[in-house]
């Protein structure tokens, strides 16, 4: 997979062809943010456009893109599991939706107890792999994890110590 920095656009923005289009300037201030590695929407918010216009200029113009950068993916047992927006691997199993780390620990454990939670040793959500999850009661995450938190799993706790 190619990263976002290693693909190299032109240092040169080259004008349209067609030399009585009014915009030619504008379209090439345009460009050379994209090159900086603005997003097109990004840029369609400054020059107050929709990103499909700015896409079918740069487009029409020849202007070369970059390519769409994938999200990961892990294929566990055959199953597709992708990265969602928070960085956990989620995939569907028939209808259900799963979590990655969840699949794991319940094809090696079983399900997951009610009052407990899985969490990654090594703080790197996309590694599930057996070794580096473990499991901890609601309690023990809100104390290990979150300290000075005053919530539902603490608030006995604080009582008892006061």
């Amino acid at each position: 997979m190619r990263a976002e920095n290693d693909y190299k656009l032109p240092n040169e923005v080259k004008f349209n062809k067609h030399i009585h289009r009014k915009n030619n300037d504008i379209v090439a201030a345009m460009y050379a943010m994209y090159c900086t590695g603005k997003s097109i929407r990004k840029i369609a918010e400054v020059y107050h456009k929709t990103h499909q216009a700015v896409y079918d200029t740069f487009h029409s113009r020849h202007y070369p893109l970059r390519s769409k950068q994938l999200k990961g993916l892990q294929i566990l047992d055959g199953v597709s599991f992708t990265v969602d927006g928070n960085g956990y691997l989620r995939g569907t199993i028939g209808k259900r939706r799963i979590s990655g780390q969840r699949y794991v620990w319940e094809k090696a454990n079983g399900p997951v107890p009610t009052g407990f939670v899985l969490y990654f040793k090594d703080k790197n959500k996309t590694n599930v792999a057996i070794e580096n999850l473990g499991l901890v009661s609601l309690l023990e995450m809100s104390k290990k994890f979150n300290p000075k938190a005053n919530n539902q799993y603490t608030k006995h706790e604080n009582i008892k110590h006061q």
